[in-house]
């Protein structure tokens, strides 16, 4: 997957990003997801902006969606 919604470039672009890594599972244990993204805010509303972006929004809808099969997503808090 090529875009800035897998890029590490992709916080350049959002100033509220203040780190994003993508990559596929090590295979360690059985019954992993393939891939994971992990993108990290200083708040919800950096959070929000995110989601609102209308460029993550595209390469959601155009190049994730129809490749995916299941997605799960979690949000925490961590200090």
């Amino acid at each position: 997957m090529r875009s800035s919604a897998a890029s590490p470039d992709c916080p350049l672009r959002l100033p509220e990003m203040r780190s994003y890594a993508y990559g596929r599972d090590l295979g360690i244990r059985e019954g992993n997801g393939d891939f994971a993204v992990v993108a990290e805010f200083d708040d919800e509303a950096a959070w929000l902006v995110y989601q609102r972006d209308e460029e993550h929004r595209r390469v959601i809808e155009q190049l994730i969606i129809p490749v995916t099969a299941e997605r799960h997503a979690v949000q925490l808090r961590h200090p």
